[in-house]
């Protein structure tokens, strides 16, 4: 797949959003389902979501920063991707591709994120969510109160 822009007006109107994982901290759901695709509150978790490595060991890092959502990639990273061999687990990573590329912008993001990838933090995300919808909110907000109370004393 390949980026398109608008002759007209110059703005991006395709995109490829890279999703990746086993799912495997989900099982047995994504074994039908995958990872990105399963519903955070009625949504697919892919429709919610610089230089990187891939999970590196701590130690390892280049820096403190991570990439937590989409890509908007300049077509270079195609060329890049083609000369990419495969990397951590045999597959040839975005990441590794990304290095290769003489520039690449990031954001420094200054907001909330959950990891949809982690159990815990899945079941936060939906129920944040869920509490800030204008249509959910206002039945469900009072729900994990209540749950809190009756549970917690």
């Amino acid at each position: 797949m390949s980026p398109r822009m608008s002759p007209r007006t110059g703005a991006i109107s395709k995109a490829v959003i890279p999703a990746a994982g086993l799912g495997t901290r989900f099982l047995p759901a994504t074994k039908a389902t995958p990872k990105e695709m399963l519903p955070v509150v009625d949504e697919p978790a892919i429709q919610l979501r610089g230089r990187c490595v891939e999970k590196p060991e701590r130690s390892a890092a280049p820096s403190n920063l991570a990439v937590i959502g989409r890509y908007v990639l300049d077509p270079a990273v195609f060329g890049a991707l083609r000369r990419t061999g495969p990397g951590r687990g045999g597959e040839i990573l975005l990441t590794d591709a990304l290095n290769r590329l003489d520039t690449v912008h990031g954001v420094v993001f200054k907001g909330r994120r959950y990891d949809t990838g982690d159990r815990a933090e899945y079941l936060r995300a939906i129920v944040r969510l869920a509490g800030e919808r204008a249509d959910l909110g206002p039945d469900f907000r009072p729900w994990p109160r209540g749950f809190v109370a009756e549970e917690c004393g």
